[in-house]
C-alpha cells in the first residue's frame, strides 16, 4: 500500500579506468550508462591532461584522477569516494578496483562488468 512518502533515489557509483568522456570504448559506454540510470550517479574515472578534476556529465558528478602516477591514486580516490557518500550500487568496469571496493567495507551491491582492462597508456589510444 502506498503511504504517500517520496521514495529515495538509488545512489550509483560508476568506476572506470577509461576516460569519461573519451575516445576508447569505455568512455561512451559509461556516458550511456550514466544517462540511462534513474538515480543519483557519481563517476570516478581517470583524467586526461585537458580535463578538469571535477565536472558534470548531465546530472552525474564526475571525479577524475591523474593516471600518470600508477593505479594507487585511482584506487585511493575510489575508496575515499565510497567512504564519503552512501552508495546503493557500485558498478566497476575494471578488475583493479574490485578488491579495493570489497576491502573498503562497502555493504551495497557490487557489479563487476568484465571488459577490457585499461591502463593509463591504453586510455589514450
Amino acid at each position: 500500500m502506498y503511504d504517500g512518502a517520496v521514495p529515495r533515489r538509488v545512489r550509483f557509483l560508476l568506476v572506470t579506468q577509461g576516460r569519461v568522456p573519451g575516445p576508447a570504448p569505455d568512455g561512451p559506454a559509461v556516458v550511456n550508462m550514466a544517462r540511462a540510470l534513474r538515480g543519483e550517479v557519481d563517476i570516478v574515472t581517470v583524467k586526461a591532461p585537458e580535463q578538469a578534476h571535477q565536472g558534470r556529465l548531465g546530472e552525474a558528478r564526475v571525479f577524475r584522477v591523474r593516471a600518470d602516477e600508477g593505479p594507487e591514486p585511482f584506487l585511493r580516490a575510489v575508496v575515499r569516494q565510497l567512504k564519503s557518500e552512501d552508495y546503493d550500487v557500485v558498478h566497476s568496469r575494471d578488475a583493479r578496483s574490485v578488491p579495493a571496493i570489497a576491502a573498503s567495507g562497502f555493504k551495497g551491491v557490487l557489479v563487476y562488468e568484465v571488459c577490457l582492462l585499461y591502463t593509463s597508456d591504453a586510455a589514450d589510444e
